[in-house]
């Protein structure tokens, strides 16, 4: 027996993207293209399913190593920020 790996849809994903931006469900779905009407129940059962879960986990996890400066980075920021001296501003 062969086990499909799930995949979300694109409206999935952009319901997710969106949820990342603003950190409120129900928007996220009505701009994913969800309709108003159903938008809430539709964010809170797209939160529920794990494949949607699992996607927003890696995602922020992306997102999050995107953003912290490795140990390298941060020593040549240092180097360079002592190496040069400060600018005072003309009078």
């Amino acid at each position: 027996m062969v086990v499909k790996k799930a995949k979300l849809t694109l409206k999935q994903k952009r319901f997710c993207d969106e949820f990342i931006i603003s950190g409120n469900a129900t928007q996220a779905a009505v701009k994913a293209g969800y309709s108003k009407k159903t938008a809430g129940a539709m964010a809170t059962e797209n939160l529920k399913k794990p494949m949607i879960k699992a996607y927003l986990d890696k995602r922020l996890a992306d997102i999050k190593s995107e953003k912290t400066a490795d140990m390298e980075e941060v020593m040549e920021l240092s180097l360079i920020h002592i190496s040069e001296p400060t600018r005072q501003a003309e009078i």
